[in-house]
């Protein structure tokens, strides 16, 4: 149950973006990287697919002109709204279409409508809430498979946003929002009401401590009361759950042994909006690495700082 977490309230940045990634730890993924002839900047999922630099699929991203892509699997409680559980397309195509078009501009982009008019097969993959935006601009979108767009993070609007696999804002019926949804929108905006003059370094930090609040006892997920997915819906950060053959964590390759927050990732925007800063934090990435490593003792951080395009 993947979570994205933004604002444009913090007073030195013009965004901050936080995302966790919640996979199976033995779903084969790259480390995020310079692809496309060093132009997009994003992980690789290569679960379907060997390592490529020209045909790749991803779940977050960035490129040199400011663009910014992440898709999150939607979980949908009526079944009958719901896509087919197996599509010919890849929902990671979404972001790296967006993220490689150098040509056009935000404007022929910024609905469900258009999408599917730049990239026909959106209507083929499996169910989704997708963010993007363009970074120099300052105007984001989130659209999903049901045909919705939302206008979000509006200045002098609504300057947060949270979203998970659940319907964004459950405008329709779909019932409360997630545990999890709340507690990161409450932890986000504690953290820039309590904003003072410090380090870029020492907000990263605060940052991924909002992105690693577990709100879970060691027992819930130890002793297993609840389904997988029960529990992943309640914590911002999900550690190594244990997974059985009936739960459903609206995955579309369940493989290995353990699910879990297997990476962040941390984008900040600065205030001119001429400067993107880049880290990831990879936690785990196969199942060995349950035992080891957690939020506090990651296994692999990589950092990319670069000015962006005009």
């Amino acid at each position: 149950m993947c979570i994205l977490m933004a604002t444009r309230a913090h007073p030195n940045y013009d965004l901050v973006l936080l995302s966790n990634r919640d996979e199976f730890f033995a779903r084969k993924a790259g480390a995020a990287a310079w692809r496309r002839d060093n132009y997009v900047l994003s992980p690789c999922d290569v679960a379907l697919r060997p390592l490529s630099q020209k045909d790749f699929g991803t779940w977050i991203g960035v490129n040199r002109n400011g663009r910014i892509a992440t898709i999150l699997n939607l979980r949908l409680s009526d079944p009958s709204k719901a896509r087919p559980a197996l599509c010919m397309r890849s929902r990671g195509k979404i972001p790296t279409t967006f993220l490689s078009a150098s040509e056009s501009s935000f404007d022929e982009w910024n609905s469900y409508e258009k999408y599917c008019q730049q990239l026909p097969s959106l209507k083929d993959t499996g169910d989704f809430n997708f963010f993007y935006g363009d970074c120099t601009k300052g105007e984001y979108v989130i659209i999903d498979s049901l045909g919705d767009t939302f206008q979000v993070l509006r200045e002098n609007d609504d300057e947060y946003m949270v979203v998970s696999n659940d319907k964004f804002k459950n405008e329709h019926g779909d019932g409360p929002r997630w545990q999890k949804v709340d507690l990161a929108a409450q932890t986000l905006r504690k953290l820039v009401a309590d904003t003072n003059v410090g380090s870029e370094e020492s907000l990263i930090q605060k940052l991924f401590e909002v992105a690693s609040v577990n709100s879970l006892q060691r027992e819930d997920y130890e002793i297993r009361h609840e389904k997988a997915a029960e529990l992943a819906m309640r914590t911002v950060f999900v550690p190594p759950l244990k997974v059985s053959a009936n739960d459903d964590l609206g995955t579309s390759v369940p493989i290995g042994t353990y699910y879990g927050t297997r990476s962040q990732t941390l984008i900040l925007v600065s205030k001119d909006r001429s400067h993107i800063t880049y880290v990831e934090r990879i936690i785990h990435d196969c199942d060995l690495d349950a035992q080891q490593f957690d939020s506090h003792r990651t296994k692999t951080e990589n950092r990319y700082d670069f000015d962006l395009q005009r």
